[in-house]
């Protein structure tokens, strides 16, 4: 363990100790107040969706928090750590492109793409985009997949995309709205990514287990590249139904001389620790950030 990898993670952990953000409503703007930095998002409704942009923010606000505290101290961490770097963040599973707009506003330069399947997500990011004005931001409706297929036909489940309607109940999100058929493209992960050298990429995973079948044929690239991992953990349970695991996913990174910090991103009760290898009680909800060993 290096002194910069220990400087990091206490970094980490005071940045998380003093995450005091302050959030304001008015004419129905959403603004985030973290630092020198506001993020602001319309508190949109009636979207054909299981949540609604302002029920979304205002729940995962609730009391002056702010939505995986563990994460966007790792967010505030990096803006400073790598101050120095032109960076492009790659959102995977973005939602309402929440974290997006945090990079585009963090960072110093700042390239985003928000990958979003939902085409009323996208449609959200992309007024947003226009609306206040974050031109470092795009957003891509597309569906990460293993392989490039257009005008393919999925069926909205939660925040799952299923291939068969009569496919059980998508896990994780509670909801009583039927199943919407809609059409995407879909990409591969690695089309995103800068692989000359003169960005460097922040990539950020969250899509609800499947990943199991977008990572792997990316993660060569992704390796090679030197990108930067904030991969979003989900239950073993619900990793074993792609036929894999957290510890499959994030192995091949290790071995290619990454440093590993893990945590619970959902609340700050434990600080984030160095680890080596994903033991089995890591398999839940929780966050791995991989950052090659050079940067870490």
């Amino acid at each position: 363990m290096s002194n910069q990898q220990v400087d990091l993670l206490q970094k980490h952990e005071r940045v998380a100790a003093s995450l005091v953000p302050e959030w304001t409503v008015e004419n129905d703007v959403f603004s985030l107040h973290l630092n020198d930095a506001t993020i602001e998002m319309g508190m949109e409704t009636g979207l054909d969706h299981v949540v609604q942009p302002k029920s979304w923010l205002n729940r995962t606000h609730k009391d002056q928090t702010v939505h995986e505290p563990g994460l966007v101290a790792w967010m505030l961490v990096l803006a400073e750590h790598l101050a120095d770097k032109n960076v492009r963040f790659v959102d995977a599973g973005s939602l309402f492109g929440y974290f997006s707009f945090m990079a585009d506003r963090l960072f110093r330069s700042c390239s985003s793409i928000a990958l979003e399947a939902n085409p009323e997500s996208a449609g959200y990011i992309s007024r947003t985009i226009e609306r206040f004005n974050y031109e470092r931001v795009s957003v891509e409706h597309c569906l990460l997949s293993d392989q490039a297929r257009e005008d393919e036909v999925r069926y909205v489940d939660g925040f799952v995309f299923q291939k068969d309607p009569a496919s059980e109940s998508a896990r994780g999100y509670d909801s009583n709205a039927p199943k919407r058929q809609v059409v995407v493209n879909e990409r591969h992960l690695q089309d995103f990514i800068d692989e000359s050298g003169d960005m460097l990429n922040i990539v950020k995973v969250d899509a609800e287990g499947h990943q199991a079948e977008f990572l792997p044929p990316a993660t060569a690239a992704l390796v090679k590249s030197r990108s930067i991992m904030l991969m979003e953990f989900d239950l073993a349970e619900q990793m074993s139904a792609f036929n894999s695991s957290n510890a499959a996913l994030c192995q091949p990174f290790l071995d290619a001389d990454y440093v590993m910090y893990w945590g619970v991103h959902r609340n700050l009760d434990r600080p984030f620790q160095l680890e080596t290898h994903v033991r089995p009680g890591m398999e839940r909800n929780s966050l791995a950030v991989l950052i090659p060993s050079e940067l870490a």
